[in-house]
């Protein structure tokens, strides 16, 4: 099946319905639904406090983790503990392990993006105000 066969299925699959496509080349998938996106890198956790209670934000009216984007040439561990510290005005975030790796896409401006955000298990034993 070439490209523009994936592609048209893809576009018209009933949103309540699944479709699976499968390939030997994982990066020629990708590169089949998202060559024409522009990729984004994100870092951010889950946090929990000694209670064990998670951190959220709001953002644009949704509940969130807090995250946001690595920048160029920034291991993704820092930018987790610098994006997660500065959205939540906290400090001595600690990584325990990575979580998980999420993918979503979005348009903005007349632009597609593809943003990967990696996503810590973090603790904070702090005492700030938390003030996003």
């Amino acid at each position: 099946m070439d490209k523009q066969a994936i592609l048209t299925i893809h576009r018209g699959c009933d949103s309540t319905k699944s479709l699976f496509v499968t390939n030997k080349n994982l990066d020629k998938l990708k590169n089949i639904f998202f060559g024409n996106h522009k990729k984004i890198d994100a870092a951010g956790g889950l946090v929990l406090n000694p209670r064990g209670e998670i951190l959220f934000i709001k953002r644009l009216g949704y509940w969130d983790l807090p995250k946001g984007k690595v920048e160029k040439n920034e291991e993704k561990r820092k930018a987790d503990v610098r994006e997660v510290e500065g959205e939540c005005s906290i400090s001595n975030a600690k990584i325990e392990k990575k979580l998980l790796r999420t993918y979503h896409t979005y348009s903005a401006k007349l632009k597609k993006y593809l943003k990967t955000t990696y996503c810590y298990w973090m603790h904070y034993s702090g005492s700030e105000k938390l003030i996003p």
